[in-house]
Parts: structure tokens; C-alpha cells; sequence
């Protein structure tokens, strides 16, 4: 059975990632005050909801634009 995601994380970390992009999982995982595994979920579950997010050679994150 799959975990209910938790709606004020998913919120946060999204909210983040736009605003704030470039950095690696762990440090917005501090960020939001949760273990980087469960960040890395959250992840699993935006891109589920349709939040694309990037990661370069560095291992950083960033969203998706299809501006160009």
C-alpha cells in the first residue's frame, strides 16, 4: 500500500524547488526539515502529479521549463 502523501511537504518541497533552484536533494531536505530519502519520495510523487524536475551531473535539481 502506498504511503498518503503529505500534503504540506509536497507544497514545500515544490514551492522550493521553484524558488530556489540548483541545489541537492539533502539540502532541501534540511530545508523542510525531513531525511533526504523521504525528499527523494517527495520527488517520486510530484513528477506523479506532473512536477517535472531535472538533475545535472552534479547531482543539483531543477524544474523543468519548456520555455526555450
Amino acid at each position: 500500500m502506498a504511503r498518503k502523501a503529505d500534503e504540506q511537504r509536497l507544497q514545500k518541497a515544490e514551492q522550493l524547488l521553484h524558488s530556489q533552484p540548483g541545489h541537492k536533494s539533502g539540502e532541501y531536505a534540511q530545508k523542510i526539515g525531513c531525511h533526504r530519502q523521504i525528499f527523494n519520495r517527495l520527488l517520486v510523487q510530484l513528477n506523479d502529479r506532473g512536477v517535472l524536475i531535472s538533475e545535472d551531473d552534479k547531482g543539483r535539481l531543477w524544474p523543468f521549463s519548456n520555455n526555450s
